[in-house]
């Protein structure tokens, strides 16, 4: 790549302060001197650094003076904890449009974790950079995330989208547990102390006025599960229960009506969902379970069960279909519950119901009888849930940012 004169006075300026230091000073001094140069010694390449699904992307190019301030490998390893993670995530998910870091990777219990999905972020970073190393929690690893939210926007689409291809890839596209885990999935619970004593009135029943989302708010989880897979991203299961109240669509038992469902996919730009019935009125289809199975099965479709009394509530509830499968010769469907409760299943124990494995409650395997022996309504979101486009944004030869004052 040929040097403008002004890239020719930056270089002349760094090696300067590079001679300026003596052979005894630690990085840090150089550091210091390095965060007083404000002009924009990172430059977007000429080729393709790396291709994603048949698509190209130019990479970062970064100086070897600015990678030699950083020469040390000392730094969390994926699995581990630092401040220096903690750090990175918090200032990732207030300067950055784009949902790099996500809620359940901010929670007091792994907020400081190094989680497959800032590994994962990490070594996107590298390959854009066209850095050959093993992904740490190290001073160059906090500059280049401290560097991203100054990006041109057009750059950090193109990282984004790759870093979005390569979780759903990995499988790893969806929620943090508590534990550490990473689900194949976006999970959100009623229970869940997150949001558990969050309002959730019915101003039209004197026994449900001071509700909360422990209380009634299964659909608006269930369907948060839903639009979140669909967007790849965690959206805000507030913000969409105070729609229903402040829009008149909470309702008496079951928190919301079997119609909300398109409502809640309209607000977000998904394509309305399919409902059918146990017991269809006049106008209604009835359910037709070789179809959801297979929607589910083969078309990677996410179903919202509506269950009326019996075998999983002693009311009436909404749940995510999230898959199906076999498990020692037995059929099931992965049943994301949003209230973690088991006690309540009335089969549990028995080969209808089985822990899914997955670390947690609300997470479970039950067969396709038991769930259509007490569902009243199915609603199904025919397109795939792995659907992912792989776009670019950026082009050649555009000047990046050197970054904040912060470079530690």
């Amino acid at each position: 790549m040929k040097l403008h004169r002004r890239q020719w006075l930056l270089l002349a300026v760094l090696i300067c302060l590079l001679l300026a230091v003596s052979a005894a000073a630690d990085s840090q001094q150089l550091l210091s001197l390095l965060s007083q140069v404000t002009t924009e010694p990172l430059f977007s390449g000429e080729q393709a650094a790396l291709t994603v699904d048949g698509v190209d992307f130019y990479g970062i190019q970064v100086p070897e003076l600015l990678l030699s301030a950083y020469p040390g490998t000392d730094g969390a390893l994926p699995g581990e904890r630092s401040e220096a993670v903690q750090a990175a995530k918090e200032a990732l998910q207030e300067a950055v449009d784009h949902q790099f870091v996500s809620h359940t990777q901010l929670r007091p219990e792994v907020i400081d974790l190094f989680d497959s999905h800032l590994e994962t972020l990490v070594q996107t970073l590298y390959d854009f950079c066209q850095l050959d190393r093993t992904p740490r929690m190290d001073a160059l690893t906090s500059y280049l995330l401290n560097l991203l939210p100054e990006l041109p926007a057009a750059m950090q689409a193109d990282i984004y989208t790759v870093y979005k291809a390569r979780l759903i890839d990995a499988g790893l596209d969806g929620s943090l547990l508590r534990s550490g885990e990473s689900l194949p999935f976006y999970y959100y619970a009623q229970t869940d102390p997150d949001w558990a004593s969050y309002p959730f009135p019915n101003a039209n029943s004197s026994s449900e006025q001071n509700d909360t989302m422990q209380n009634r708010s299964c659909g608006v989880m269930s369907v948060s599960m839903v639009i979140s897979q669909y967007l790849h991203e965690e959206i805000d299961p507030l913000w969409l229960a105070d729609y229903v109240v402040d829009n008149g669509y909470r309702v008496t038992a079951h928190g919301v009506l079997d119609e909300f469902m398109p409502v809640a996919a309209g607000l977000y730009g998904l394509p309305a969902p399919e409902i059918y019935y146990q017991e269809p009125a006049d106008g209604q289809e009835a359910i037709d379970w070789d179809y959801v199975r297979t929607m589910i099965a083969e078309e990677n479709a996410m179903v919202i069960v509506h269950m009326y009394r019996g075998n999983y509530t002693s009311a009436q509830h909404y749940m995510v279909l999230e898959d199906y499968m076999t498990r020692d010769g037995i059929d099931y469907y992965l049943i994301a519950d949003p209230y973690q409760l088991r006690s309540r299943y009335s089969e549990w124990g028995t080969s209808a119901m089985a822990d899914a494995g997955l670390n947690d409650e609300g997470l479970i395997l039950s067969t396709p009888e038991l769930v259509a022996e007490t569902c009243s309504a199915v609603i199904v979101f025919p397109q795939d849930k792995t659907d992912w486009t792989v776009t670019r944004q950026s082009e050649a030869a555009v000047q990046l940012p050197l970054g904040g004052d912060d470079h530690a």
